[in-house]
């Protein structure tokens, strides 16, 4: 690569940080609206989880069983059968809290056009809207459940 050519690559990255500057300085309200809906997404998907696992009753004696391997045979405890399943999926759920919240760093930083900014705000929404129907029907499944 020669120099006029590493110089055209420096003027493009230039250019483009002007413009999502220029971008995240005209448009701050999308930007928190953005935020506001990563952090609703979370609060919510977290309230669902923990619903969720409030409102699963037994019949049965409860075992308490660990999903670690390593606790398990540390703190003297029953390892359980499908531990694999277990760790996968609490390893699927971060991972796709992590991408979320990546992705939003990385709308935040390579936006260069009010478009595409939109297009995610309104992406975002309605994945918000979709979240806080699961945690919404949740607590009314509980509430209803306290109420019988």
């Amino acid at each position: 690569m020669n120099k006029e050519q590493y110089q055209k690559i420096l003027d493009s990255n230039e250019r483009k940080s002007l413009l999502n500057k220029q971008l995240n300085k005209n448009h701050k309200t999308l930007f928190k609206v953005l935020k506001y809906c990563v952090w609703i997404i979370i609060i919510s998907n977290f309230i669902a989880v923990l619903l969720t696992n409030i409102m699963v009753t037994r019949t049965q004696d409860v075992v308490l069983q660990e999903a670690n391997p390593l606790t398990a045979k540390t703190g003297g405890y029953q390892l359980d059968l499908n531990w694999k399943r277990v760790l996968l999926s609490f390893l699927i759920h971060f991972s796709g809290l992590g991408l979320l919240f990546g992705h939003y760093l990385w709308v935040k930083n390579n936006t260069y056009s009010l478009l595409e900014l939109r297009f995610t705000t309104y992406a975002y929404g309605l994945i918000v809207i979709l979240f806080c129907f699961d945690a919404i029907n949740n607590i009314g499944y509980m509430i209803g459940g306290l109420i019988k």
